[in-house]
């Protein structure tokens, strides 16, 4: 049975009804020995592809997603192609997809719009993967173990880049969505990209498989809309080196050192063997649960700075070799489930709380076992304390259930670090800029650009800013408090 709701006014006697039916637009289809080369689609609107839902999908390694390798325009086996300045409009499936081998293919200048599934996604092949776990209940039997750094074979997207794309509306069907996806794929850059109204996470990067993205100058928000957990970037990282026990069990280290955290940390960066940068991102949540920067299970060298998170934090799960520094976290979640002797460093950061939030919240955690916690600067709001909860797995802490920043420095952490007004410029034109004699900047915080987030052209910047007039409800309590004060 078709149900179909006319517009008001409508004669349905000489009406003329069209309906979608070619799930894909434009499909390339090559191979790394034969790539298909030098195609660019340009200035072209993609409109009213079928739904893709009930298509055939296959689930990607051990993170939590499953996709369909349709969408309007896929690349496959593909050199030095390119979508620039198109608009994808009301499409029932993905917008563009990067499928297997593609080298330098670039996505940029154009609009995604009220989309069935994601904008963009890269993914890569199973035959590129080695010792490539499928379903997060599985581990690879040590006995057929490849230690072998990187991938097997070029069947993945490397080199790609999407850069200056506005993504809103998009995820009308499915909700395990993004509006830009990466799995098994290497080098790819994310960038100047404004992506907000999506029912899950803005940016998903699927395992570890193989690093060398850069993530910079985007503007995230009013994401996680219809769904819980994740937030503005969320990633995974169930690789070869993580097993399924790591995810809620303590310890994981034996005697014999034959499955524990020790060999885990050798074979961390077997998959993510380039580092993933995280900066120069603007990253909002404004009700309900976001993570902010969701670092999830596994989710293994990472190096985030220069970042700016507004009503949302940072989440690590179980993973190694993270780098967080010279961040400011504004009413922050920080969440940690960690394995010991994980190599993480946080330094540097502006971690502003409201709410009674804690600057460390630790479930299965061992804070003290952090490679470098020190100089940053906490803020709690006039006439509050900051706070840390430990968590309950660590013995040289047992029975501490919450402390105060002396308390967390007798015992080694934050050494140096200050509880102070970070004396920003300008919150309520959302410049998180520090003034010159801002205590945060004699603990060695630099300031970084607050006008650089999102789309550059013109016709998206104007888009943009609608969307924040109508999606963005973030306001620090302070700002609020202020504008109450005057009239506002």
């Amino acid at each position: 049975v078709l149900y179909f709701y006319p517009a008001p006014g409508e004669d349905m006697r000489t009406a003329v009804v069209e309906t979608a039916g070619l799930e894909e637009l434009f499909v390339f289809d090559g191979s790394s020995g034969q790539p298909v080369r030098h195609i660019s689609l340009e200035g072209i609107e993609f409109i009213h592809t079928a739904r893709t839902f009930l298509g055939k999908y296959e689930p990607l390694l051990r993170g939590d997603w499953s996709i369909c390798r349709l969408a309007a325009v896929r690349f496959k086996g593909a050199e030095d192609c390119s979508v620039r300045n198109c608009f994808f409009n009301q499409s029932g499936g993905n917008g563009v997809f990067l499928d297997g081998y593609n080298r330098r293919c670039r996505v940029a200048g154009s609009r995604f719009h009220k989309l069935g599934e994601s904008a963009v996604c890269s993914v890569g092949s199973y035959r590129a993967v080695r010792s490539g776990a499928i379903s997060y209940d599985n581990n690879w039997p040590e006995d057929d173990f490849d230690t072998t750094p990187g991938p097997k074979s070029p069947d993945y997207p490397k080199d790609c880049r999407v850069h200056d794309c506005l993504i809103y509306n998009i995820g009308r069907v499915g909700k395990q969505t993004a509006g830009v996806f990466i799995s098994m794929s290497e080098d790819i850059t994310v960038s100047h990209c404004t992506i907000f109204s999506v029912p899950r996470s803005g940016i998903t990067v699927n395992d570890g498989c193989w690093g060398g993205h850069v993530i910079e100058f985007n503007d995230v928000f009013d994401t996680v809309i219809e769904t819980g957990d994740h937030g503005p970037f969320n990633s995974w990282g169930r690789d070869r080196y993580w097993k399924t026990r790591h995810h809620s069990t303590k310890p994981f280290h034996d005697p014999q050192d034959s499955t524990g955290q020790k060999l885990a940390k050798k074979r961390a960066r077997l998959d993510n063997y380039k580092t993933t940068i995280i900066r120069n991102n603007r990253f909002w949540h404004a009700g309900g649960h976001s993570w902010g920067i969701d670092l999830d299970d596994g989710s293994t060298n990472y190096y985030i700075y220069n970042n700016l998170t507004l009503g949302c934090g940072l989440k690590l799960r179980e993973g190694f070799f993270r780098r967080i520094e010279n961040n400011i976290f504004l009413d922050s979640i920080n969440v940690h489930v960690c394995f010991d002797d994980k190599g993480d460093i946080f330094k540097n950061n502006i971690v502003v709380l409201s709410e009674g939030r804690a600057a460390y919240q630790g479930i299965r955690a061992k804070p003290l076992d952090i490679a470098d916690w020190d100089y940053n600067l906490y803020h709690a709001g006039e006439g509050a304390s900051v706070k840390f909860v430990p968590g309950s797995v660590d013995p040289r802490l047992e029975g501490i259930r919450r402390m105060n920043l002396q308390q967390w420095q007798a015992v080694g952490l934050d050494a140096h670090s200050i509880e102070a007004d970070p004396m920003f410029v300008d919150p309520e034109e959302l410049d998180f800029q520090v003034k010159p004699d801002s205590p945060a900047r004699m603990l060695g915080f630099k300031n970084f650009p607050m006008d650089k987030f999102g789309v550059i052209k013109p016709e998206l910047k104007k888009l943009a800013a609608d969307g924040h007039r109508t999606c963005n409800g973030y306001l620090h309590p302070e700002i609020l408090k202020r504008r109450s004060n005057t009239g506002e």
